[in-house]
């Protein structure tokens, strides 16, 4: 009997490793693949900013050689500038009534009730 028992706690101690190992196994493996996710997705990011940064510097080079080219510090000739006068808008004819003084009083002293 002495023997049985030693044989089932072997057993038993055999089974809890094989279920602590598979479960730090599983752990480990899983931090391992986020680590490598985390890292792809640096790497995407950083890919991404570089390439902005980089284009913003090509696009500011080639904007500040043009500036170069035309002489900024020379101002243009008054000559060339022409001042923009918008056309007037139509005017439409009203026809102008005077009003009649005595017809509005009437009008208000009946509404009044005077």
């Amino acid at each position: 009997m002495r023997g049985f028992k030693l044989a089932a706690i072997a057993i038993a101690a055999v089974i809890a490793l094989i279920f602590v190992f598979s479960v730090v196994g599983f752990v480990v493996h899983a931090l391992f693949y986020v680590a490598l996710i985390a890292l792809a997705a640096g790497g995407v990011y950083a890919a991404f900013r570089l390439g902005r940064a980089s284009n913003r510097q090509v696009s500011k080079g080639s904007r500040e050689s043009e500036v170069q080219d035309s002489h900024p510090t020379r101002a243009l000739p008054s000559a060339d500038v022409q001042p923009y006068t918008p056309p007037a808008p139509p005017t439409v004819p009203r026809p102008v009534t005077k009003p009649n003084v005595d017809d509005e009083l009437a009008k208000l002293k009946r509404e009044m009730g005077g």
